[in-house]
Formats: structure tokens, C-alpha cells, sequence
């Protein structure tokens, strides 16, 4: 074979190289097609309302995956070790297959760089998932990370700020596979 690999074929080919050959690469190249969102918080513990959140996020933002990043510590007080959390948000999701996939985060702190990170993977962006609650202050902790999508999940008793930017989605819980939670009217 002669010639160079177009965009589409080193992102079908070059995970299968690094698989088969056991290398991995030094750069990191798109590693998919898909759209994933990125759906941060501490989850101490992971409740029905986020379920929820996880449903809408898959069928209202367009993407392929929703990836659950269980921060390794919170502002607020923990009860249970970030494993823990994430072992439980697994149970919780399981029912979503391969759709939802429960991951460990870092700290909000230092978030921007493992977005920056899994911004990278995705070929079609991803898309940052907040509570109405975080959202703004969230937003502002991200800046530095260029072309994210945004969608903002309602939290109870806490409206969503007047001043949302064009394209910024405001996901409607109970719409999907997911009852609502009792709050949500």
C-alpha cells in the first residue's frame, strides 16, 4: 500500500495498529466518530434524578455515549470513597449497556485538562452536562477549554440562569426511557 491515510481510515486503522501491535502512539489522534457527553459531579450516592439526566443527555444532545465522570473530591462533604461511588453509579446505569459508561475524574479544580482530554477522543465534540446549580460556575472554570458543547440539567428548587448562550441545551427530564423525578412538574 503507497500512499497516505486519510482522516477517516487513521481513525478506523490506528486503534486497531496500536491494539494488534501493542504500540501506542505518542500523539493522540481522534480515536472515534462518535459524540460523547461528559456528565461530571461528586454522585454521593448516584439517585434516580441523575438517572435521568444520564437518559436525557443520550437522547437529547446527539450523543453516542454519555460518559459519568465521578469527581475524585467535591467542595462538599463525601460519605463514600470515589470507588465506591463509582461502583454504584455502574449499578444504577447498567441498564443503559454500553451507552452510559461510569468513569473516575479528577477533582473539579483540575477538570480542564481531563475535558481538554476527552474532548480530543470524540471527532463530532462533546458535550459538558451540569445541574442548573454548578452550571455557570462550572462554565467559567472550563473557558480555557475551546469548543465544548453545553447542555444544563435542571435541579430542584433552583431555576436556570436567564442568560443561557444560543446553543446551549436545556435538557427536559422524564422525556425518554426515564421517569421524571418527583420534583420535575
Amino acid at each position: 500500500m503507497t500512499g497516505k491515510l486519510d482522516v477517516s481510515a487513521l481513525l478506523d486503522f490506528r486503534p486497531l495498529a496500536e491494539e494488534v501491535l501493542g504500540i501506542r502512539y505518542k500523539t493522540k489522534p481522534l480515536r472515534t466518530k462518535e459524540r460523547a457527553a461528559l456528565y461530571l459531579g461528586s454522585f454521593d450516592p448516584f439517585d434516580d434524578s441523575q438517572t435521568s439526566v444520564v437518559d436525557a443527555s443520550l437522547n437529547q444532545t446527539g450523543a453516542d455515549h454519555v460518559y459519568v465522570g465521578v469527581l475524585e473530591c467535591s467542595r462538599k462533604p463525601l460519605f463514600l470513597p470515589q470507588t465506591e461511588r463509582i461502583l454504584r453509579a455502574r449499578q444504577q446505569l447498567a441498564r443503559f449497556g454500553d451507552k452510559a459508561r461510569v468513569i473516575a475524574a479528577p477533582a473539579l479544580d483540575d477538570a480542564a485538562g481531563f475535558v481538554r482530554d476527552m474532548k480530543a477522543e470524540f471527532q463530532r465534540g462533546l458535550v459538558v452536562v451540569f445541574g442548573a446549580n454548578v452550571f455557570d460556575a462550572n462554565r467559567v472554570r472550563l473557558a480555557g477549554v475551546s469548543n465544548l458543547d453545553w447542555a444544563i440539567a435542571p435541579v430542584p428548587n433552583f431555576p436556570f440562569p436567564s442568560d443561557l448562550a444560543d446553543g446551549v441545551v436545556r435538557l427536559r427530564l422524564g422525556t425518554a426511557g426515564c421517569p421524571p423525578p418527583e420534583w420535575v412538574q
